[in-house]
């Protein structure tokens, strides 16, 4: 997930966290190495719209970016 500010809490960890309006799934080609909140992603993919439920996670985007690649 990317979204333009840092989260406190995980959306995903925590109920009562509010998603942000910016958030975008990622899906990248290989694992995605933690960084600091404060170190810039550049990301490129395609971007899919529309509703799409995750298989794996059941989390529901309506925009993700897949096969996507970062530095």
């Amino acid at each position: 997930m990317l979204t333009k500010m840092p989260m406190a809490t995980c959306p995903f960890c925590e109920t009562e966290a509010e998603w942000p309006n910016d958030i975008i799934a990622v899906y990248t080609k290989r694992v995605v190495e933690v960084r600091p909140f404060n170190v810039k992603i550049v990301t490129s993919g395609v971007l899919e719209l529309g509703a799409y439920t995750d298989p794996a996670t059941g989390f529901v985007s309506m925009m993700r970016l897949v096969d996507a690649t970062y530095g």
